[in-house]
Protein backbone atom coordinates (compact mmCIF):
# COMPACT_ATOMS: atom_id res chain seq x y z
CA UNK A 1 0.00 0.00 0.00
CA UNK A 2 2.92 2.23 -0.14
CA UNK A 3 2.47 4.74 -2.37
CA UNK A 4 5.00 4.20 -5.85
CA UNK A 5 7.61 7.09 -6.33
CA UNK A 6 6.50 8.31 -10.17
CA UNK A 7 10.15 9.31 -11.56
CA UNK A 8 9.15 10.87 -14.30
CA UNK A 9 6.39 13.09 -11.97
CA UNK A 10 9.17 13.70 -10.23
CA UNK A 11 11.43 14.96 -12.42
CA UNK A 12 9.08 17.33 -14.48
CA UNK A 13 7.71 18.66 -11.13
CA UNK A 14 11.77 19.83 -10.28
CA UNK A 15 11.92 21.20 -13.50
CA UNK A 16 9.15 23.46 -13.57
CA UNK A 17 9.56 24.70 -9.37
CA UNK A 18 13.44 24.93 -9.66
CA UNK A 19 15.05 22.03 -7.97
CA UNK A 20 16.77 20.10 -10.51
CA UNK A 21 20.02 20.48 -9.93
CA UNK A 22 19.86 19.04 -6.53
CA UNK A 23 17.42 16.32 -7.55
CA UNK A 24 20.04 14.75 -10.16
CA UNK A 25 23.10 16.26 -7.80
CA UNK A 26 21.02 13.42 -5.29
CA UNK A 27 20.73 10.61 -7.64
CA UNK A 28 24.33 10.48 -8.86
CA UNK A 29 25.29 9.96 -4.96
CA UNK A 30 22.28 8.22 -3.32
CA UNK A 31 20.85 5.93 -6.23
CA UNK A 32 17.41 5.31 -7.71
CA UNK A 33 16.16 2.64 -5.08
CA UNK A 34 13.43 3.47 -2.91
CA UNK A 35 15.34 4.78 0.06
CA UNK A 36 17.69 6.55 -2.33
CA UNK A 37 14.53 8.28 -3.42
CA UNK A 38 12.84 8.89 -0.22
CA UNK A 39 15.89 10.92 0.58
CA UNK A 40 16.54 12.97 -2.80
CA UNK A 41 12.69 13.73 -2.19
CA UNK A 42 13.61 15.15 1.19
CA UNK A 43 16.44 16.92 -0.47
CA UNK A 44 14.32 17.89 -3.21
CA UNK A 45 11.70 19.46 -0.79
CA UNK A 46 14.54 21.30 1.92
CA UNK A 47 15.19 23.36 -1.69
CA UNK A 48 11.53 24.09 -2.19
CA UNK A 49 10.82 25.43 0.93
CA UNK A 50 14.11 27.71 0.91
CA UNK A 51 12.36 28.97 -2.55
CA UNK A 52 8.92 28.93 -0.90
CA UNK A 53 10.15 30.97 2.47
CA UNK A 54 11.63 33.71 0.01
CA UNK A 55 8.59 33.99 -2.53
CA UNK A 56 5.81 34.16 0.44
CA UNK A 57 7.98 36.38 2.21
CA UNK A 58 6.15 39.66 1.03
CA UNK A 59 2.66 37.83 1.02
CA UNK A 60 3.26 36.97 4.75
CA UNK A 61 3.96 40.73 5.64
CA UNK A 62 0.91 41.69 3.89
CA UNK A 63 -1.28 39.15 5.53
CA UNK A 64 0.25 40.48 8.85
CA UNK A 65 -0.81 43.99 8.33
CA UNK A 66 -3.88 43.94 7.09
CA UNK A 67 -5.20 40.73 9.38
CA UNK A 68 -8.54 42.18 10.96
CA UNK A 69 -9.36 40.86 14.34
CA UNK A 70 -12.67 38.62 14.74
CA UNK A 71 -14.09 37.04 17.39
CA UNK A 72 -13.29 33.35 17.51
CA UNK A 73 -15.75 30.42 18.01
CA UNK A 74 -15.53 26.76 18.79
CA UNK A 75 -17.99 24.54 17.22
CA UNK A 76 -18.99 20.93 17.68
CA UNK A 77 -19.12 20.17 13.52
CA UNK A 78 -16.94 17.55 12.28
CA UNK A 79 -16.78 18.05 8.76
CA UNK A 80 -16.30 14.99 6.55
CA UNK A 81 -16.32 15.12 2.68
CA UNK A 82 -16.87 12.20 -0.07
CA UNK A 83 -18.00 14.56 -3.36
CA UNK A 84 -19.90 11.81 -4.76
CA UNK A 85 -22.16 11.32 -1.67
CA UNK A 86 -21.98 8.10 0.70
CA UNK A 87 -24.13 5.87 -1.27
CA UNK A 88 -21.14 6.60 -4.30
CA UNK A 89 -17.93 6.06 -1.81
CA UNK A 90 -16.09 2.41 -1.65
CA UNK A 91 -17.30 -0.23 1.09
CA UNK A 92 -14.04 0.80 2.96
CA UNK A 93 -14.98 4.81 3.16
CA UNK A 94 -18.78 4.21 4.75
CA UNK A 95 -17.81 1.71 7.13
CA UNK A 96 -15.10 4.70 8.40
CA UNK A 97 -18.06 7.21 8.26
CA UNK A 98 -20.11 4.63 10.34
CA UNK A 99 -17.78 4.11 12.82
CA UNK A 100 -17.20 8.22 13.39
CA UNK A 101 -20.78 8.60 13.78
CA UNK A 102 -21.20 5.96 15.97
CA UNK A 103 -18.22 7.01 18.55
CA UNK A 104 -18.75 10.53 17.70
CA UNK A 105 -22.99 10.43 19.20
CA UNK A 106 -22.96 14.38 20.56
CA UNK A 107 -20.88 16.04 17.46
CA UNK A 108 -23.12 17.55 14.69
CA UNK A 109 -21.82 15.54 11.83
CA UNK A 110 -22.42 17.24 8.54
CA UNK A 111 -21.33 14.96 5.40
CA UNK A 112 -20.11 17.63 2.31
CA UNK A 113 -20.83 16.51 -0.91
CA UNK A 114 -20.82 18.18 -4.40
CA UNK A 115 -24.31 19.20 -3.43
CA UNK A 116 -23.72 20.82 -0.76
CA UNK A 117 -20.41 22.47 -0.46
CA UNK A 118 -21.43 25.60 -1.48
CA UNK A 119 -23.69 26.30 1.39
CA UNK A 120 -20.37 26.47 4.04
CA UNK A 121 -18.38 28.15 1.61
CA UNK A 122 -17.38 30.18 -1.05
CA UNK A 123 -14.12 30.29 -3.12
CA UNK A 124 -11.98 32.69 -4.98
CA UNK A 125 -12.94 32.94 -9.03
CA UNK A 126 -10.04 32.03 -10.05
CA UNK A 127 -10.01 29.40 -7.56
CA UNK A 128 -13.37 27.90 -8.57
CA UNK A 129 -12.25 28.06 -12.80
CA UNK A 130 -9.05 26.15 -12.45
CA UNK A 131 -10.92 23.64 -10.40
CA UNK A 132 -13.24 23.53 -13.28
CA UNK A 133 -10.99 22.99 -15.63
CA UNK A 134 -8.78 20.33 -13.84
CA UNK A 135 -5.78 22.82 -12.54
CA UNK A 136 -6.37 22.10 -9.11
CA UNK A 137 -6.79 18.74 -8.50
CA UNK A 138 -9.58 16.90 -6.49
CA UNK A 139 -7.50 16.32 -3.85
CA UNK A 140 -5.96 19.61 -3.40
CA UNK A 141 -9.60 21.22 -3.59
CA UNK A 142 -10.22 19.09 -0.69
CA UNK A 143 -7.42 21.12 0.98
CA UNK A 144 -8.90 24.44 0.71
CA UNK A 145 -12.17 23.29 1.00
CA UNK A 146 -11.10 21.95 4.74
CA UNK A 147 -9.60 25.49 5.40
CA UNK A 148 -12.57 27.30 4.65
CA UNK A 149 -14.70 25.30 6.30
CA UNK A 150 -12.70 25.71 9.48
CA UNK A 151 -11.87 29.29 9.65
CA UNK A 152 -15.77 30.07 8.73
CA UNK A 153 -17.48 27.67 11.17
CA UNK A 154 -14.73 25.74 13.24
CA UNK A 155 -14.87 22.22 14.48
CA UNK A 156 -13.02 19.39 13.41
CA UNK A 157 -12.37 18.26 9.89
CA UNK A 158 -11.90 13.82 9.86
CA UNK A 159 -10.69 12.51 6.25
CA UNK A 160 -13.54 10.11 4.96
CA UNK A 161 -10.70 7.51 5.50
CA UNK A 162 -10.52 7.59 9.22
CA UNK A 163 -11.96 4.94 11.44
CA UNK A 164 -12.91 5.74 15.10
CA UNK A 165 -12.72 2.53 17.07
CA UNK A 166 -13.64 4.46 20.79
CA UNK A 167 -15.93 7.24 22.05
CA UNK A 168 -13.33 8.18 24.53
CA UNK A 169 -11.87 10.58 22.38
CA UNK A 170 -9.04 12.90 24.61
CA UNK A 171 -10.46 16.52 24.74
CA UNK A 172 -7.37 18.22 23.31
CA UNK A 173 -8.41 16.51 19.72
CA UNK A 174 -12.13 17.53 19.38
CA UNK A 175 -11.91 20.43 21.55
CA UNK A 176 -8.36 22.78 21.56
CA UNK A 177 -8.39 26.21 19.39
CA UNK A 178 -6.05 24.08 17.04
CA UNK A 179 -4.96 20.54 16.80
CA UNK A 180 -3.35 18.65 14.17
CA UNK A 181 -1.40 15.04 14.26
CA UNK A 182 2.48 15.67 13.78
CA UNK A 183 5.50 14.56 13.27
CA UNK A 184 7.40 14.91 16.22
CA UNK A 185 10.85 12.54 16.14
CA UNK A 186 13.09 12.99 14.07
CA UNK A 187 11.77 16.26 12.57
CA UNK A 188 15.48 16.96 11.60
CA UNK A 189 15.76 17.16 7.78
CA UNK A 190 11.63 17.05 7.71
CA UNK A 191 10.34 20.53 6.27
CA UNK A 192 6.78 19.25 7.07
CA UNK A 193 5.80 18.32 10.49
CA UNK A 194 1.94 18.57 10.72
CA UNK A 195 -1.01 15.99 8.68
CA UNK A 196 -4.19 17.16 7.09
CA UNK A 197 -6.74 14.52 7.76
CA UNK A 198 -7.56 15.71 11.14
CA UNK A 199 -7.70 19.08 11.97
CA UNK A 200 -9.89 20.68 14.92
CA UNK A 201 -10.02 24.58 14.74
CA UNK A 202 -12.03 27.85 16.64
CA UNK A 203 -12.83 29.97 13.71
CA UNK A 204 -10.39 32.32 12.30
CA UNK A 205 -7.55 30.67 13.57
CA UNK A 206 -4.58 32.62 12.72
CA UNK A 207 -2.45 29.60 11.19
CA UNK A 208 -5.66 28.23 9.17
CA UNK A 209 -6.42 31.79 7.48
CA UNK A 210 -2.58 32.48 6.72
CA UNK A 211 -2.17 28.43 5.15
CA UNK A 212 -5.27 29.67 3.21
CA UNK A 213 -4.25 32.89 2.30
CA UNK A 214 -0.75 31.43 1.10
CA UNK A 215 -2.21 28.80 -0.81
CA UNK A 216 -4.95 31.20 -2.81
CA UNK A 217 -1.62 33.46 -3.95
CA UNK A 218 -0.13 30.41 -4.73
CA UNK A 219 -3.23 29.58 -7.41
CA UNK A 220 -3.56 32.95 -8.43
CA UNK A 221 -0.01 32.69 -9.64
CA UNK A 222 0.70 29.09 -10.74
CA UNK A 223 -1.60 26.49 -12.98
CA UNK A 224 0.68 23.13 -11.61
CA UNK A 225 2.23 21.77 -8.20
CA UNK A 226 5.46 22.75 -7.25
CA UNK A 227 5.01 19.87 -4.40
CA UNK A 228 1.97 17.53 -4.09
CA UNK A 229 2.24 18.44 -0.48
CA UNK A 230 1.96 21.86 -1.25
CA UNK A 231 -0.38 22.52 1.65
CA UNK A 232 1.84 21.15 4.44
CA UNK A 233 4.61 23.52 2.82
CA UNK A 234 2.37 26.55 3.47
CA UNK A 235 1.30 24.91 6.48
CA UNK A 236 4.75 24.92 7.93
CA UNK A 237 5.20 29.07 6.70
CA UNK A 238 2.46 29.88 9.09
CA UNK A 239 3.87 27.95 11.95
CA UNK A 240 7.23 29.67 11.11
CA UNK A 241 5.36 32.90 11.78
CA UNK A 242 3.14 31.90 14.35
CA UNK A 243 6.17 29.95 16.53
CA UNK A 244 4.13 31.30 20.02
CA UNK A 245 0.71 30.16 18.87
CA UNK A 246 1.99 26.60 17.21
CA UNK A 247 3.60 26.00 21.16
CA UNK A 248 0.20 26.46 22.47
CA UNK A 249 -0.79 23.33 19.61
CA UNK A 250 -0.95 19.82 22.23
CA UNK A 251 1.72 17.75 20.29
CA UNK A 252 0.27 14.36 19.46
CA UNK A 253 2.25 11.73 17.04
CA UNK A 254 0.95 10.95 13.78
CA UNK A 255 2.44 7.30 14.40
CA UNK A 256 0.33 5.69 15.94
CA UNK A 257 -2.90 6.26 13.84
CA UNK A 258 -1.44 4.64 10.86
CA UNK A 259 -0.43 1.49 12.21
CA UNK A 260 -3.61 -0.53 11.76
CA UNK A 261 -2.83 0.95 8.31
CA UNK A 262 0.29 -0.83 7.97
CA UNK A 263 -1.42 -4.41 9.39
CA UNK A 264 -4.41 -4.09 7.70
CA UNK A 265 -3.99 -6.89 6.04
CA UNK A 266 -2.49 -9.61 8.59
CA UNK A 267 -3.85 -12.17 10.28
CA UNK A 268 -6.71 -10.86 13.41
CA UNK A 269 -4.88 -11.18 16.61
CA UNK A 270 -7.20 -9.85 19.54
CA UNK A 271 -4.78 -8.90 22.17
CA UNK A 272 -2.32 -6.70 19.73
CA UNK A 273 -6.08 -5.33 18.70
CA UNK A 274 -6.70 -4.98 22.35
CA UNK A 275 -3.21 -2.80 22.54
CA UNK A 276 -3.78 -0.63 19.64
CA UNK A 277 -7.14 0.64 20.67
CA UNK A 278 -5.34 1.90 23.67
CA UNK A 279 -2.69 4.06 21.90
CA UNK A 280 -5.39 6.19 19.79
CA UNK A 281 -9.02 6.42 19.59
CA UNK A 282 -8.61 6.96 15.33
CA UNK A 283 -6.78 5.24 12.47
CA UNK A 284 -5.67 6.50 8.95
CA UNK A 285 -6.67 4.14 6.15
CA UNK A 286 -6.77 4.35 2.82
CA UNK A 287 -9.32 2.54 -0.05
CA UNK A 288 -6.73 2.12 -2.59
CA UNK A 289 -4.79 -0.74 -2.21
CA UNK A 290 -4.55 -4.12 -4.11
CA UNK A 291 -8.17 -5.92 -4.27
CA UNK A 292 -6.64 -9.75 -4.41
CA UNK A 293 -5.47 -8.56 -0.73
CA UNK A 294 -8.91 -8.30 0.25
CA UNK A 295 -9.71 -11.83 -0.09
CA UNK A 296 -7.67 -13.35 2.37
CA UNK A 297 -10.29 -14.04 5.39
CA UNK A 298 -9.49 -13.27 9.59
CA UNK A 299 -7.85 -10.04 8.74
CA UNK A 300 -7.90 -6.50 10.35
CA UNK A 301 -9.66 -5.92 7.31
CA UNK A 302 -11.74 -8.53 6.97
CA UNK A 303 -13.12 -7.81 10.74
CA UNK A 304 -13.48 -4.21 9.62
CA UNK A 305 -15.74 -4.76 6.95
CA UNK A 306 -18.07 -7.38 9.01
CA UNK A 307 -18.04 -5.73 12.25
CA UNK A 308 -17.67 -2.15 14.44
CA UNK A 309 -14.87 -3.53 17.39
CA UNK A 310 -15.41 -1.65 20.11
Amino acid sequence: MKKKINKKEVLLTSLKNGTFLPLMMGTLFLGQDRKGLELIRLIVRYKLMKKLRKENAPAIKEFLSSQKSFDKKKSNKVWICWMQGLENAPELVQRCVVSIQDNLPDRDIVLITEENYSQYVEFPEHVMNKFAKGIISPTHFSDLLRLELLTRHGGTWIDSTVYCTSPKIPSYMLDSDLFVFQGLKPIDGHVMQISSWFITSETHNELLELTKYLLYKYWEKYDYMKDYFIFHLMFQLAIETYPEKWKEVFPASNTLPHILLLNLFEDFNQTWWDNLLLTTPFHKLTYKFDESETIKDGTYYKKIMKELIK
